[in-house]
């Protein structure tokens, strides 16, 4: 990260978090079904519209996702929020622990960056499409 703001002429002021209670909270929050979140001023309409796939992938992504027992584990660590200690962490999400900060989840489906964390049981298909082109 400091590469990237190196070119930046920026002065960094630390803020406690409780001082910063609404981006403390929406940094924490848990997934929730609905589309509004309650005592919060907005609506998430669609969170997939730059994701490069259809809906019927991105369901299929989901479901997988829910399905695989690495990546359940990895969902709810990464709502929940990640242990200090990397030994504090569920051991079979440890190939993540370097990514814990890149990882987020929007309504089921693990995202690094914004990028689609690819259930197992789909990657080869997803590989096959990629390289379709070819």
């Amino acid at each position: 990260m400091l590469l990237r703001i190196r070119r930046y002429h920026v002065t960094v002021k630390y803020v406690p978090g409780k001082q910063i209670s609404l981006a403390d909270a929406l940094s924490r929050i848990t997934p929730c079904p609905a589309s509004a979140i309650e005592g919060l001023d907005i609506s998430v309409h669609e969170i997939h519209s730059k994701l490069n796939a259809s809906t019927t992938r991105i369901s299929q992504i989901r479901e997988e996702t829910a399905k695989d027992n690495t990546l359940a584990v990895l969902r709810e660590t990464v709502a929940v929020g990640w242990p200090e200690k990397r030994a504090d962490c569920p051991e079979i999400i440890h190939g993540y622990w370097n990514y814990r900060d890149e990882l987020g989840v929007e309504d089921g489906i693990i995202l690094k960056k914004s990028r689609i964390v690819i259930p197992p049981s789909l990657r080869k298909d997803v590989l096959e499409q990629l390289h379709y082109a070819h």
